[in-house]
């Protein structure tokens, strides 16, 4: 079941969950509770550039798909949610005018080139939580809803092709022969 996003003031035990935060940490102070972050404050990037970093989270991932405003963070949302993250290894990433770089590689759990795992593994969600900033703007909302959407279209994706599988294993399975030839009628196929 695809979780509905949250705002942070609603997450309680965070180390409990894989956790996707859109927007960052100025919407969202939660996110500064992570050391691997950037805090407000100390935001490194400019106007028309975003960030996708992931973070150790107890025993789980933390995701944070942000900008230095919500119109960055939109096109950071837009990049996951249009799959241009794919062939790109790293727990930070860069992204400015729709191009990534990979600014650290990667620390050996998880990155952005496994996504969506955590989050997704064989077409289920994997105890997570989709959070937004009770300071964000409407963009960030809706850039969570497109990151939800888009996980939902990944799990279902995944659970149908393990479908065919099965069903192309079971189909291998059932070898009668059928009388060709014959009127059905006559044999004892039925």
């Amino acid at each position: 079941k695809m979780p509905s996003p949250i705002l942070a003031s609603e997450l309680k035990f965070k180390e409990d969950y894989n956790i996707v935060f859109v927007g960052g940490p100025c919407a969202n102070s939660l996110v500064e509770e992570f050391e691997e972050f950037p805090k407000c404050m100390d935001w490194p990037l400019r106007a028309g550039e975003a960030m996708i970093k992931f973070a150790k989270n107890g025993e789980n991932i933390a995701m944070l798909i942000a900008g230095t405003n919500a119109e960055d963070t939109k096109m950071a949302t837009e990049f996951i949610k249009n799959g241009k993250y794919k062939g790109i290894k790293g727990t930070y990433v860069k992204i400015m005018d729709k191009e990534a770089e990979a600014i650290v590689p990667s620390f050996g759990d998880v990155d952005i080139s496994d996504y969506p795992y955590p989050f997704i593994r064989d077409g289920k969600f994997q105890n997570m939580l989709l959070v937004v900033g009770d300071e964000a703007k409407g963009e960030d909302t809706i850039g969570t809803l497109d990151i939800a959407t888009n996980l939902m279209s990944i799990a279902r994706t995944s659970v149908e092709a393990v479908n065919e599988t099965e069903l192309l294993e079971v189909s291998e399975v059932i070898e009668d022969e059928i009388p060709l030839g014959n009127n059905l009628a006559d044999s004892n196929f039925f």
